[in-house]
Protein backbone atom coordinates (compact mmCIF):
# COMPACT_ATOMS: atom_id res chain seq x y z
CA UNK A 1 0.00 0.00 0.00
CA UNK A 2 1.65 3.34 -1.33
CA UNK A 3 4.95 1.41 -2.09
CA UNK A 4 5.61 0.16 -5.49
CA UNK A 5 5.64 -3.70 -6.49
CA UNK A 6 8.24 -4.90 -8.31
CA UNK A 7 7.22 -8.33 -9.77
CA UNK A 8 9.33 -10.90 -12.56
CA UNK A 9 7.45 -11.47 -15.91
CA UNK A 10 6.89 -15.03 -16.73
CA UNK A 11 5.62 -16.27 -19.68
CA UNK A 12 5.21 -14.69 -23.40
CA UNK A 13 1.70 -13.46 -23.51
CA UNK A 14 3.12 -10.02 -23.58
CA UNK A 15 6.17 -10.83 -25.93
CA UNK A 16 7.64 -8.41 -27.20
CA UNK A 17 6.75 -5.74 -24.44
CA UNK A 18 7.47 -8.02 -21.62
CA UNK A 19 9.41 -11.26 -21.93
CA UNK A 20 9.87 -14.01 -19.30
CA UNK A 21 13.03 -12.35 -16.73
CA UNK A 22 11.65 -8.94 -17.55
CA UNK A 23 11.00 -6.95 -14.19
CA UNK A 24 8.00 -4.67 -13.77
CA UNK A 25 7.39 -1.83 -11.70
CA UNK A 26 3.43 -1.70 -10.60
CA UNK A 27 2.17 1.42 -8.86
CA UNK A 28 -1.48 1.88 -6.92
CA UNK A 29 -3.47 3.70 -9.57
CA UNK A 30 -6.96 4.87 -9.26
CA UNK A 31 -9.20 2.78 -11.71
CA UNK A 32 -10.81 5.56 -12.80
CA UNK A 33 -7.28 7.03 -14.53
CA UNK A 34 -6.57 3.92 -16.47
CA UNK A 35 -6.92 4.36 -19.65
CA UNK A 36 -6.84 2.09 -23.01
CA UNK A 37 -3.45 1.06 -23.84
CA UNK A 38 -2.14 0.77 -20.25
CA UNK A 39 -0.33 -2.44 -19.08
CA UNK A 40 -2.09 -3.32 -15.71
CA UNK A 41 -1.75 -6.18 -13.16
CA UNK A 42 -5.08 -8.00 -11.96
CA UNK A 43 -5.46 -10.70 -9.79
CA UNK A 44 -7.07 -13.67 -11.63
CA UNK A 45 -6.13 -16.69 -9.10
CA UNK A 46 -2.03 -15.38 -9.81
CA UNK A 47 -1.16 -11.93 -11.17
CA UNK A 48 -1.37 -11.11 -14.50
CA UNK A 49 0.10 -8.24 -16.39
CA UNK A 50 -2.10 -7.57 -19.55
CA UNK A 51 -2.85 -4.59 -21.64
CA UNK A 52 -5.78 -2.70 -20.66
CA UNK A 53 -7.95 -2.27 -24.18
CA UNK A 54 -11.28 -0.80 -23.26
CA UNK A 55 -13.45 0.01 -20.12
CA UNK A 56 -17.19 -0.76 -19.77
CA UNK A 57 -19.71 0.57 -17.14
CA UNK A 58 -22.39 -1.82 -15.99
CA UNK A 59 -24.49 0.03 -13.77
CA UNK A 60 -22.25 1.73 -10.56
CA UNK A 61 -19.74 -0.73 -11.59
CA UNK A 62 -16.23 -0.45 -14.15
CA UNK A 63 -15.12 -3.87 -15.52
CA UNK A 64 -11.91 -3.54 -17.80
CA UNK A 65 -11.37 -5.84 -20.94
CA UNK A 66 -7.66 -7.11 -20.95
CA UNK A 67 -5.80 -9.25 -23.61
CA UNK A 68 -1.89 -10.14 -23.74
CA UNK A 69 -0.67 -8.61 -26.84
CA UNK A 70 0.31 -12.10 -28.54
CA UNK A 71 -3.08 -13.75 -27.51
CA UNK A 72 -5.84 -13.96 -29.99
CA UNK A 73 -8.76 -13.29 -27.01
CA UNK A 74 -8.98 -11.09 -24.49
CA UNK A 75 -9.00 -12.15 -20.96
CA UNK A 76 -12.77 -11.37 -20.94
CA UNK A 77 -13.83 -8.46 -18.27
CA UNK A 78 -12.04 -7.52 -15.13
CA UNK A 79 -13.59 -6.30 -11.80
CA UNK A 80 -12.21 -3.05 -10.81
CA UNK A 81 -11.61 -4.51 -7.22
CA UNK A 82 -9.25 -7.29 -9.07
CA UNK A 83 -6.63 -4.38 -9.98
CA UNK A 84 -3.52 -4.03 -8.26
CA UNK A 85 -2.19 -1.44 -10.25
CA UNK A 86 -0.46 -0.05 -13.40
CA UNK A 87 3.00 -0.73 -14.96
CA UNK A 88 4.56 2.58 -15.15
CA UNK A 89 8.19 0.55 -15.37
CA UNK A 90 10.00 -2.31 -17.17
CA UNK A 91 13.10 -3.74 -16.20
CA UNK A 92 14.92 -5.02 -18.96
CA UNK A 93 18.52 -7.27 -18.94
CA UNK A 94 19.71 -3.96 -20.69
CA UNK A 95 17.88 -1.19 -20.19
CA UNK A 96 15.22 0.23 -18.40
CA UNK A 97 11.85 1.36 -20.15
CA UNK A 98 9.28 4.11 -18.28
CA UNK A 99 6.08 4.15 -18.91
CA UNK A 100 5.31 7.45 -17.74
CA UNK A 101 5.05 10.58 -19.42
CA UNK A 102 3.87 11.63 -23.04
CA UNK A 103 6.86 8.81 -24.45
CA UNK A 104 5.39 5.88 -22.49
CA UNK A 105 2.17 7.12 -23.36
CA UNK A 106 2.58 6.96 -27.00
CA UNK A 107 4.68 3.78 -26.83
CA UNK A 108 1.62 2.19 -25.50
CA UNK A 109 -1.19 3.30 -27.88
CA UNK A 110 1.35 1.98 -30.15
CA UNK A 111 1.69 -1.91 -28.61
CA UNK A 112 -2.44 -1.50 -28.31
CA UNK A 113 -2.91 -0.87 -32.23
CA UNK A 114 -1.00 -3.69 -33.00
CA UNK A 115 -2.11 -5.81 -29.72
CA UNK A 116 -5.68 -5.28 -31.06
CA UNK A 117 -4.51 -6.02 -34.85
CA UNK A 118 -3.00 -9.24 -33.41
CA UNK A 119 0.45 -8.30 -34.96
CA UNK A 120 2.95 -10.17 -32.68
CA UNK A 121 0.40 -13.60 -32.47
CA UNK A 122 2.20 -15.08 -35.67
CA UNK A 123 5.88 -13.78 -34.77
CA UNK A 124 5.01 -16.29 -31.09
CA UNK A 125 3.92 -19.17 -32.99
CA UNK A 126 7.12 -18.72 -34.89
CA UNK A 127 8.74 -18.07 -31.68
CA UNK A 128 7.87 -20.99 -30.37
CA UNK A 129 8.82 -23.54 -33.17
CA UNK A 130 11.99 -22.43 -33.19
CA UNK A 131 12.57 -22.77 -29.49
CA UNK A 132 11.28 -26.49 -30.09
CA UNK A 133 13.96 -26.74 -32.46
CA UNK A 134 16.48 -25.56 -30.85
CA UNK A 135 15.83 -27.88 -27.67
CA UNK A 136 16.15 -31.04 -30.18
CA UNK A 137 19.46 -29.95 -31.19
Amino acid sequence: KGHPLFLPIKGWSMFPFLVNGDTIQVVKTDPAKLRPGDVIVFDANELVAHRLLRIRRKKESRFFITKGDTLAYGDGLVAEKAIVGKVVRVRKPWFCLSLEGSAGRVLNLVCLALSEARFWTPGLVLFGKLVRCLRRI
